[in-house]
């Protein structure tokens, strides 16, 4: 069953608060990804990957060396590493409008 498969399960058997707390945790990580592609489809495109977990206080980054080859190599990185430095707001921007949500499930 996928995650949004039980939060649906959960909040029509009334238990908002697993259903809540099921999907906070998983808001507070979020991965990014940023690759180079020559446009051919290939799986084998450069990347650096990066994943932050806050419930966890993990951040994880993944450099393909690949990467450090590519003539703009400093141009992606610094343009990954600024999405890194947002994904906070982004969480946090997340986590606000889910306890919206949940709110106003909580009112029905």
């Amino acid at each position: 069953m996928s995650k949004i498969d039980e939060v649906k399960a959960l909040i029509t058997a009334g238990e908002i608060e697993q259903a809540r707390a099921l999907v906070l945790g998983g808001a507070l990580k979020i991965e990014i990804i940023t690759s180079i592609t020559d446009g051919d489809n290939s799986n084998s495109d450069p990347q650096i990957r990066s994943v932050i977990d806050l419930l966890n206080n993990e951040i994880e980054h993944e450099l393909d060396q690949n990467i450090l080859n590519h003539r703009h190599h400093q141009e992606i990185n610094n343009l990954h590493f600024q999405e890194v430095e947002k994904a906070h707001d982004t969480i946090l921007q997340n986590l606000q409008s889910l306890q919206q949500i949940f709110s106003l499930i909580q009112e029905i």
